[in-house]
């Protein structure tokens, strides 16, 4: 069974890494850098071992993650062919608005169906192994719309 690595020092020593096909949520109140460990995850497994990662913003644009990750070091053209960044940010205000206007819970399972289909064809395209969705609220969000 393949692992793939957390790059968290000490804690890929004790748990020798994650099972494929197993989900891991990365939990914790605003701010304590749940975005930046997911991320870190994609750009380490990348640099060492050519794991190709689809990190899907649902909050933030993709050049304030660039910036934010470059700050910290992960420099997102280092790993450009190897760890795609798909901003659904904008989709997202799009469906909320829609939910606004609707009233609707039917319209979050629909766009739980686009977002699903659509990560499945970039699946198909970008062949990547970890996926990282942030962020869990938003999602939850976009499905009770």
């Amino acid at each position: 069974m393949k692992l793939y690595k957390l790059h968290v020092e000490g804690f890929d020593e004790e748990i020798k890494g994650v099972p494929e096909g197993h989900v891991v949520l990365i939990s914790g109140p605003p701010g304590t850098m749940k975005s930046s460990l997911a991320y870190n995850i994609l750009y380490h497994n990348a640099k060492t071992n050519g794991t190709k990662g689809l990190y899907m913003t649902l909050e933030q644009d993709r050049k304030s993650i660039e910036f934010h990750m470059g700050q910290l070091g992960m420099k997102s053209e280092e790993v450009k062919e190897i760890v795609s960044i798909q901003d659904f940010s904008k989709i997202r205000r799009g469906v909320k608005e829609m939910g606004d206007m609707s009233g609707t819970t039917e319209e979050g399972a629909h766009w739980m169906e686009v977002i699903k289909k659509h990560l499945m064809d970039l699946r198909d395209d970008l062949n990547y192994e970890l996926l990282a969705i942030d962020s869990l609220p938003v999602l939850e969000t976009i499905s009770n719309l």
